[in-house]
């Protein structure tokens, strides 16, 4: 058995080599996928070995392995697997067990569910779950737009693991922006009512309410709710951004002009009218975190050239140098060392939010043909433009994965585009199904 399995390792070692270099290509992602459906086939005693080459390739490849793999695995085999997840313990090991157990739900509901709670359970502390276990948890399990995480339904699970998965999906979309947040608040509503999350969810989802628009808050304001949100609810104060929105509307020189204006605004439907009140938002977003950039500069420069001072002072004064040259106290260290921490956190999470926010303005500066002679200017088409782009994406690297262009492979197609239309402003979640017309047997 070890003699079938050591070819498929070593093609997948060779994989994991070439994936550092950038991502392979479509040939080598549907060959490495074929491999971890092989391995996993192999038998129960080589999964140890498996996994450990699983980790080192990109996410996507084992998961979609293992969702081809599953239905031909015996009972026996899946529990071993699953048993098998437990000993990764990696960095990237959270986001492929969540993404196994995205995939996992589509083909077999109980088990996508079960490796979701025991992955949080892996993970979670006494303190919450960590920012990069946030970050997996909100990319894979709740994303942009309608969460993924809103198919299950809480209620048919036991009560200790609804809680659960419920607090820790607020937890995780607490720092997402209300049109995010909300939805999963309401999701989690019936088994994790507001009142009774836990006290440090309480505070970041209150520190997290006061920065959005009071139009948001009110979205809360029926709800009961614990005392601290109800205050940020409740709170006067609104986020900069929305406070300098006002300077970008026209202003009121008469009666008639002020009347159109109005008239003119309720007309506005659709994702127009979304795509404008967000786009003064996201400017000022950006200029809110390169002044952030900035000052944080400005503090380091200013501690290195203190350091400096004293470095100098102290090459002068000998009873000085015999004084600093004694190593610092061990509680000044660990201090020093948090506090550096914290400051790399920062400018990590600074880094991400400005390369989100550049991709973004990126794909609807080309859809609007703006390096063109003739930019797109109607707000209408400009939106169909930045629609088409992302949904060419969407089949583009769809065909990168499906090169041979399987059927299998058309219900997650399908649910891709449903899901890139949800994100960009089309609901679809009400359309309901035609009924079916009774056909008469004789």
């Amino acid at each position: 058995m070890s003699k079938d399995l050591d070819p498929l390792l070593d093609e997948l070692r060779a994989l994991a080599d070439r994936s550092k270099n950038g991502r392979l290509a479509a040939e080598d992602e549907q060959k490495g996928v074929d491999l971890v459906r092989d391995s996993l086939s192999v038998g129960s005693k080589a999964l140890p070995k498996t996994l450990e080459v699983l980790g080192s390739l990109p996410w996507y490849i084992p998961v979609n392995g293992t969702i081809a793999a599953w239905p031909k695995l015996s009972p026996a085999k899946r529990r071993a697997f699953l048993a098998s997840l437990k000993c990764l313990q990696s960095d990237a090991s959270t986001r492929i067990k969540f993404s196994l157990a995205r995939g996992l739900y589509k083909v077999d509901p109980n088990t996508g569910t079960k490796l979701i709670l025991e992955t949080i359970e892996t993970v979670r502390g006494e303190k919450g779950l960590e920012p990069k276990d946030r970050r997996a948890f909100f990319n894979v399990l709740i994303g942009k737009g309608k969460p993924w995480l809103s198919q299950i339904d809480p209620k048919a699970l036991q009560p200790s693991d609804a809680q659960l998965l419920a607090s820790t999906a607020v937890e995780c979309a607490v720092g997402a922006g209300p049109a995010t947040t909300i939805p999963v608040l309401e999701w989690a509503k019936p088994v994790q009512p507001l009142k009774t999350l836990p006290e440090t969810i309480q505070r970041d989802l209150a520190a997290a309410l006061r920065k959005w628009n009071p139009r948001w808050r009110k979205r809360l304001a029926h709800e009961e709710l614990p005392p601290i949100i109800a205050e940020a609810v409740q709170a006067k104060d609104a986020h900069p951004s929305d406070q300098q929105r006002p300077a970008t509307q026209p202003p009121k020189s008469s009666a008639p002009e002020s009347h159109g204006s109005k008239t003119a605004r309720h007309g506005d439907t659709g994702p127009q009218k979304r795509r404008t009140e967000k786009e003064p938002v996201q400017r000022n977003e950006i200029s809110h975190l390169l002044k952030q950039l900035e000052a944080q500069f400005h503090n380091l420069r200013n501690d290195l050239q203190t350091a400096k001072n004293q470095l100098r002072q102290t090459q002068q004064n000998p009873q000085q140098r015999q004084r600093l040259s004694q190593p610092p106290a061990q509680d000044e260290v660990e201090k020093l060392r948090e506090e550096n921490a914290k400051l790399s956190e920062t400018v990590r999470q600074l880094r991400e939010t400005l390369s989100e926010l550049a991709n973004e303005d990126f794909d609807q500066a080309v859809s609007r043909g703006a390096d063109t002679d003739a930019p797109v200017t109607d707000p209408l088409e400009q939106y169909r433009s930045l629609l088409a782009l992302r949904l060419r994406e969407r089949l583009t690297e769809f065909q990168r994965l499906n090169p041979q262009q399987h059927v299998d492979g058309l219900p997650l197609l399908l649910e891709t585009l449903l899901q890139t239309l949800q994100e960009n402003g089309i609901d679809l979640s009400n359309v309901e199904s035609p009924v079916a017309e009774a056909r008469r047997r004789y």
